[in-house]
């Protein structure tokens, strides 16, 4: 499966295994079922050669996963703020923490998108539709407010 192009991409993945699953009619589909299924050519020595290079560029268990330098940057920045939220809460609730933050990213990003709930959406990468149910969640209206007059 991993040699396969997927000309179709995911729209061809999915359907591969829908048909997978009606085809194989309880039964574990093996290699000689996805050959099948894809309509490829079976050569036993070209399979056992793309497996070989694909176990050998995999990294070893022990191996940390390699992470950008600017990527961490930022994670070690805020450590510090981090620990001294946690030291000063012993009943600490990251659920409640996490949908306070995204209230606020939600309100910055309609602010920010002079209240156009596409163009927030699209900052947040959020579906419109998602965006509006978590607006509806945290109470978060899309109307612009009205100006404050200046005295």
């Amino acid at each position: 499966m991993m040699a396969y192009s997927w000309p179709g991409n995911i729209r061809e993945l999915r359907n591969f295994f829908q048909r997978a699953a009606v085809l194989s009619k309880g039964v574990p589909i093996d290699r000689e079922a996805v050959r099948k299924l894809l309509h490829l050519p079976h050569n036993q020595s070209e399979e056992q050669s793309f497996l070989w290079s694909a176990i050998a560029q995999m990294p070893d268990d022990d191996e940390e996963p390699e992470i950008a330098p600017d990527a961490i940057a930022p994670l070690e920045r805020s450590d510090q703020s981090i620990m001294t939220i946690l030291n000063g809460h012993e009943d600490f609730c990251l659920q409640g923490h996490l949908s306070a933050q995204e209230a606020k990213f939600i309100a910055l990003a309609m602010q920010m998108s002079n209240y156009n709930t596409a163009q927030a959406a699209k900052r947040l990468s959020l579906k419109r539709t998602t965006l509006i149910a978590k607006m509806r969640k945290y109470g978060i209206s899309s109307d612009v407010p009205p100006e404050i007059p200046a005295i």
